[in-house]
């Protein structure tokens, strides 16, 4: 049957599907742009079983569905469905797409009345993209971890399962490799905006759960096209029916902000995030200190912790320490079972030493795990087997790691993968909290708990309904978790590893990962702002910035500034002097709101700015500095009222006040390897 084209349109858009349920055209009439240009359109694919064949594909263009268009809605029905083979499924698939002023919701369900299982829907999955205009750069926002960029995508996607290309890795886990970008986790968020600087598309998935969902953005045979949507993997068995949640598409001015304030307002739907005690809100960073390293190597005693701590004061700056390696396994080693080392005087020297620190008002996190279990272990013999996640054939995922510091065996260690649904589990963690508690400490850090892979969890003994649920599991623990803690001492901390929305939304701060672009990244670069500008509210620290370029961009994008007592000197002094600021600016930094560029531009080509504004007042604080290291006159332009404005350095405690008529650019000299915070009201 040859292909039909129907159309929805309003004023801002305009969307063209076929009988097939395929896009073949998606426009922004506000700016006129077609975003899609290829004569191969996709819309969906569905993978089911066949007998014993787990990756039965079923494709669009194979069938052929009824279509009804009814005002700013477009349904389409297939009865049954056509896969590989001529195979003939009686599963009924609808497509739904609605248009809502400037936005398209789309959504799919599954009715399955065939003896198979619906085991994965890539929907929607949209073919055609190449560039938006040939004036502008294209770009793609990628969530992983903290954010990503990807330059020019038309060229740098990969194509299949390439998983290295244009300089970048596509793919977080070797283990994974099969699965592009995979929320919750991995991708710390569900969307993607292909922009440039003048528009762009966003593309969202909108659930108030978490299910396991993959972001599908890869190349096609034609290098000029590439394709972007969903993948969710529902398993829909025999007899039971399924329906998606909303997946947002929408074309938009401005550039990948736009989609992020978009973001925003759908993980809003979840509920509040948790409240975190006051004193965690108000820190300008953290300070690490590690105690023995997993080949059994001491590398410093408990009561070293009171020299750190007390160096610390001696600068004037109070941070709360972040303990790692403290149980004399060392770490990474025998999880989840901890024991204060004897070596370094055992568990009355280490609860006397969080003792005198606390004493003189600090502060002492100490690590565990929040995902691994040594399977060398009795609690893996006794309960690990039943707590790890599992995969279709029953068998546990596994992880490996080797903190190698002189030889090269490897793996030296091996771990299988809790399932956080389980109730073992949360008892698991539970019982380390009261540990650490016990020990005197303000805080747990559950390593690794917010941005693990999520595996599909098989195991029919779980509690989760399905593979793909496992994960949304994981919200459920984690505010299980803070209510436990705040049951016993309102003023413990909960601190995640890595970055996920939902999960940061469960928790008071976390150890942040690629949280500044490096220098060996080309068309693919970290980019924190990501994260940053749609979720300010939540608390990472700065790992690995270990040099002034760095430091610099930690700071101007609202990280806590993290030490680990490894700079030189002279980094380490300018490190200490921007936690000073930070503290001196928390009204902005502890209090305000990181805004990135919203409403400041700044000259010349290779200088960095970022905003935040006061939580009161209309104060903004600009700061500005260059990647290169070199001095340079800045020309900054930002929304103010008054011509008063100051300048502030790190290395001065008082800003220089300034007077430029509103409407005029501000202008500074801007030092070599410094930033300078501008304050304008």
């Amino acid at each position: 049957m040859p292909n039909s084209y129907h159309s929805l349109e309003n004023d801002h858009l305009r969307l063209v599907l076929t009988n097939n349920g395929q896009i073949s055209a998606l426009s922004n009439k506000v700016t006129g742009t077609e975003f899609l240009h290829t004569d191969q359109p996709t819309g969906w694919k569905i993978i089911t079983s066949l007998g014993q064949w787990r990756e039965h594909q079923v494709f669009d263009s194979m069938n052929t569905g009824q279509v009804l268009v009814t005002d700013d809605q477009a349904e389409i029905r297939f009865t049954g469905l056509i896969g590989e083979e001529q195979a003939r499924l009686d599963i009924s698939l609808t497509l739904t797409f609605r248009l809502k002023n400037d936005a398209i919701e789309a959504q799919a369900g599954i009715d399955n009345r065939s003896p198979e299982t619906v085991r994965e829907i890539w929907f929607p999955f949209i073919s055609g993209f190449t560039k938006i205009t040939s004036r502008e750069d294209d770009h793609l926002t990628l969530p992983m971890t903290i954010g990503a960029i990807l330059d020019e995508p038309a060229k740098n996607l990969p194509f299949g399962r390439n998983i290295n290309r244009g300089g970048g890795k596509f793919f977080a886990h070797e283990f994974w490799s099969h699965y592009p970008l995979p929320y919750p986790g991995v991708a710390s968020m569900a969307w993607m905006d292909f922009f440039n600087s003048s528009e762009g598309l966003y593309l969202g998935s909108h659930d108030t759960h978490c299910p396991t969902t993959a972001l599908l953005a890869r190349g096609r045979p034609d290098p000029s096209d590439f394709q972007l949507g969903f993948g969710r993997y529902p398993f829909v068995a025999p007899g039971e029916s399924w329906r998606s949640a909303a997946f947002i598409l929408r074309p938009h001015t401005g550039d990948w902000h736009a989609g992020a304030r978009c973001y925003r307002k759908s993980a809003a739907e979840r509920g509040p995030n948790v409240l975190a005690p006051e004193w965690i809100r108000s820190v300008p960073g953290v300070q690490g200190a590690f105690h023995i390293q997993q080949n059994k190597h001491i590398v410093r005693s408990y009561e070293t912790l009171i020299d750190i701590y007390q160096a610390n004061r001696q600068r004037g700056i109070n941070l709360p320490l972040f303990v790692f390696a403290w149980f004399t396994s060392g770490h990474d080693s025998d999880y989840p079972e901890y024991e204060a080392s004897p070596v370094l005087g055992g568990r009355e020297t280490l609860r006397k030493t969080i003792g005198a620190i606390k004493a003189e008002g600090g502060r002492v996190i100490l690590y565990t795990q929040g995902r691994l279990i040594d399977k060398k272990t009795e609690y893996y013999k006794k309960t690990g087997l039943q707590v790890c996640l599992k995969n279709e054939d029953g068998v546990e995922y596994i992880d490996e790691y080797s903190f190698n510091e002189g030889g090269t065996i490897y793996p030296g260690k091996v771990f299988a993968l809790a399932c956080p649904s389980t109730e073992q589990w949360y008892e698991t963690l539970r019982q380390q909290i009261d540990l650490v508690m016990d020990l005197g400490a303000s805080g747990i850090l559950f390593d690794q708990i917010a941005g693990d892979p999520p595996f599909l969890c098989f195991d029919p003994n779980h509690p989760h309904a399905k593979p793909d649920l496992a994960f949304d599991g994981k919200v459920r623990l984690l505010k299980r978790l803070q209510d436990y803690a705040a049951s016993r001492d309102p003023e413990f901390v909960i601190m995640s590893e890595l970055a996920c929305d939902a999960f940061l939304s469960c928790v008071d701060l976390s150890h942040g990962y690629a949280t500044h672009p490096t220098s060996d990244q080309t068309c693919l670069r970290n980019f924190p702002e990501l994260y940053k500008y749609t979720f300010p509210e939540h608390r990472i620290t700065s790992r690995g910035a270990d040099n002034l370029s760095a430091m610099n961009y930690v700071f101007a994008t609202g990280f806590l500034l993290e030490s680990f007592l490894l700079l030189r000197p002279s980094e380490s002094d300018y490190l200490f002097r921007l936690v000073k600021l930070r503290m001196q600016l928390s009204r902005f930094f502890a209090e305000g709101t990181f805004i990135d560029t919203d409403g400041l531009s700044i000259e010349p080509v290779g200088l960095v700015a970022k905003a935040f504004t006061a939580k009161c007042g209309g104060e903004k604080a600009i700061v500005v500095f260059k990647t290169d290291g070199s001095p340079s006159r800045a020309k900054l332009r930002v929304e103010r009222q008054s011509e008063i404005w100051q300048m502030i350095s790190p290395r001065g405690t008082e800003g220089i006040e300034q007077r430029t008529r509103p409407g005029q650019p501000l202008e500074f000299e801007l030092p070599p390897d410094e930033l300078i915070v501008i304050i304008v009201c």
